[in-house]
């Protein structure tokens, strides 16, 4: 937990709205383990002028305003987009472009990117930028882990899913897709489970995969799906959180990434995010040897969450004093 000042100083993490920036809202709600609170712009009138506010994302209709109107005494926004990200999903490029101008002019007093190289690319652009990595409740995953594997009791895992926004246009889906239908030409059996594909659930179809797109999922069923597959496919051409991957890892269910995963075990990196046919070959490798794979993945996320958590608390104290 934060060590608050004499002035009871809080720190509140604001997004738009319930169920929007979803990967946004994960990462500052992940922040509450610390001491923070997570509220809406519905609920600003709670801050006091003795508090530090982070407004996650960008909301271009109604952050301006909110953020020339909140009381706090430190107004900080993080920006969470690699990028090629920002390059790529219009008009990303815009908004930082606002929000390095409100930086500038003081309306922003503290700027957060979650994306390292980003961070070192405007790290001296002014004061008081920070890079904020990408925190984890651990405790609260394991026991996920620990219940579904009391319910699972050992059942064969099988199928595969790839749960990720299938709107960003950095997320690689047609080559993932096609990926799948090669794994599958081999594997006629598997089913391949997303969520919310959208416009692609049509090359869904025309390539004639063994699909089942879930939609929404809560939060109890989105873990569920996760634990019982065989392995899960996250090869992305840039992340910007990668929650979807550390779950699975945390559940001992491997994913087949890109290497913007920079911190998964090299046996489930694929080496050419843009070659569905090796794709197709290292998802299957995975799929065979996923009991085997697991326990490692895991591993490698408590590490890294780990660490994540250490900067992530030590930001925190560090802009509070």
């Amino acid at each position: 937990m934060l060590e608050k000042s004499k002035s009871d100083t809080m720190i509140y993490t604001v997004t738009p709205a319930p169920n929007m920036f979803p990967g946004v809202h994960r990462l500052l709600t992940e922040c509450e383990q610390f001491g923070t609170k997570h509220i809406y712009l519905s609920q600003l009138n709670q801050v006091t002028k003795e508090d530090i506010v982070i407004f996650g994302a960008w909301e271009p209709n109604s952050y301006p305003m909110a953020i020339r109107r909140c009381k706090a005494k430190k107004k900080a926004l993080l920006w969470t987009s690699p990028l090629l990200q920002s390059q790529m999903n219009e008009p990303e490029l815009e908004f930082l472009d606002t929000i390095l101008q409100l930086k500038q002019k003081g309306v922003i007093d503290i700027l957060f990117f979650t994306d390292q190289e980003a961070y070192h690319v405007f790290e001296n652009f002014s004061d008081d930028i920070y890079c904020f990595t990408t925190p984890c409740n651990i405790k609260n995953m394991e026991e996920i882990r620990i219940k579904l594997e009391e319910e699972w009791k050992g059942n064969h895992k099988d199928d595969i899913f790839c749960f990720m926004p299938w709107g960003n246009k950095n997320k690689n889906q047609i080559t993932q897709l096609a990926a799948v239908k090669l794994f599958q030409e081999n594997n006629p059996d598997t089913m391949f489970f997303a969520n919310g594909m959208g416009n692609w659930r049509k090359w869904a179809v025309i390539l004639k995969l063994n699909f089942e797109d879930l939609g929404f999922l809560p939060e109890d069923k989105y873990y569920k799906y996760i634990f019982t597959k065989g392995c899960g496919l996250h090869v992305t051409l840039s992340e910007s959180f990668g929650y979807c991957v550390l779950d699975a890892f945390l559940l001992k269910t491997p994913v087949l990434c890109s290497p913007a995963i920079d911190w998964a075990p090299p046996e489930v990196i694929t080496a050419n995010s843009d070659d569905p046919v090796s794709m197709a070959e290292d998802l299957e490798r995975i799929y065979d040897s996923c009991n085997s794979i697991g326990e490692g993945c895991r591993r490698a996320a408590l590490l890294v969450s780990g660490v994540k958590n250490d900067k992530v608390k030590s930001l925190l104290k560090q802009i509070i004093q």
